[in-house]
């Protein structure tokens, strides 16, 4: 079995940041986000494209959104991953799924649960000397996501509101909401699901994950706090990207790993 995953206690405190745009946005390497991982999914039966991301958690196990892992079309062998690269579906190493482990609150109400444990068919090679390929580290139960908190989002989503996906990695600094103000904006839409206790909104008008960028991690320096998981469309006034809050789930994420 591989040797488990950090969990990292962090004191959180209140703080502004100055937002970057991930729209458009800044690329970075893989170097600087070495747990970040590229979900693809086979179409037709013919060919790979990238739909989603994730963070490593062990050498087996992978940290990701559950709706990118569910639906009528889904199955394991649809799905893989690919480590350690920078550019889009290019590079790196490509692992396949064996089995997701969503949240077995998932698809009960609305968007909550929205988080899965991915296993991995074969093992991902961990080693001091491949700086982009690294075990990430979790946040520890029970810790609080506080408004205006500077969070880091990364992934290979869309870079413009109608455009393709990003040709290479991007990073975005990006603030907390405060959760009741985000889950009270949201009431407004009569067709948008309830923004819950296990749930954190984070963006500004300028920058914040979009289209492509599901399940990937949102950073507190350099712990993932949240899983990237949906939104009123991307960039849209008053209505910043919903993520899920890693801190409710850390328990079931260890026990998972564990079990499996």
């Amino acid at each position: 079995m591989a040797s488990l995953f950090v969990v990292v206690l962090a004191l959180f405190a209140a703080a502004a940041a100055s937002p970057s745009r991930i729209i458009g946005g800044n690329p970075t390497r893989i170097e600087n986000y070495p747990s970040v991982v590229q979900v693809e999914s086979l179409n037709f039966g013919i060919f790979w494209t990238h739909s989603c991301a994730g963070s490593i958690l062990n050498s087996i196990f992978i940290l990701s959104a559950a709706h990118c892992f569910s639906g009528t079309a889904y199955a394991p062998e649809n799905r893989r991953i690919r480590a350690g690269a920078t550019n889009l579906e290019s590079g790196g190493v490509i692992v396949h799924i064996a089995q997701e482990i969503n949240h077995p609150s998932y698809g009960l109400n609305g968007n909550d649960g929205d988080i899965s444990v991915v296993r991995l068919s074969s093992a991902l090679i961990l080693t001091p000397n491949n700086p982009s390929i690294a075990v990430g580290s979790i946040v520890a139960a029970g810790s609080t996501m506080f408004g205006n908190m500077p969070v880091t989002k990364v992934g290979w989503g869309i870079t413009e509101i109608g455009g393709e996906f990003a040709p290479q990695l991007q990073e975005a600094r990006v603030v907390v909401v405060d959760r009741q103000l985000c889950a009270f904006r949201y009431s407004s839409l009569s067709s948008a699901p309830e923004v819950t206790e296990n749930m954190f909104c984070a963006g500004t008008a300028t920058a914040d994950a979009c289209d492509g960028d599901g399940g990937a991690p949102v950073f507190f320096t350099n712990i993932v706090v949240g899983v990237v998981s949906w939104g009123n469309g991307c960039l849209q006034p008053g209505f910043p990207g919903v993520n899920t809050a890693v801190s409710n789930y850390t328990p079931w994420i260890m026990a998972v790993t564990a079990a499996n």
